[in-house]
C-alpha cells in the first residue's frame, strides 16, 4: 500500500486522523499493512487486508 492509498483510507475511514508510517507486512495471513495514525496525542495502528480492508486496530 502506498502512503497516498493509505491517507485516502484514512480519510476515508478515520476523519480528523493524520497518517504517520505505513508499514508493509508479509505474516502467516499473507501481505498487507499496518498504517500507524495520530489525532489529538493519541496514536492507533490500522490492520490493513491484501484488498485495502481494515482488518482491525490496535491502540
Amino acid at each position: 500500500m502506498t502512503r497516498q492509498e493509505a491517507e485516502a483510507l484514512v480519510a476515508r475511514e478515520r476523519p480528523g486522523w493524520q497518517v504517520v508510517e505505513v508499514v508493509e507486512v508479509n505474516d502467516e495471513s499473507g501481505p498487507s499493512s499496518e498504517i500507524t495514525i495520530r489525532k489529538d496525542g493519541r496514536h492507533l495502528t490500522l490492520l490493513v487486508a491484501e484488498d485495502g480492508t481494515l482488518a482491525g486496530e490496535r491502540g
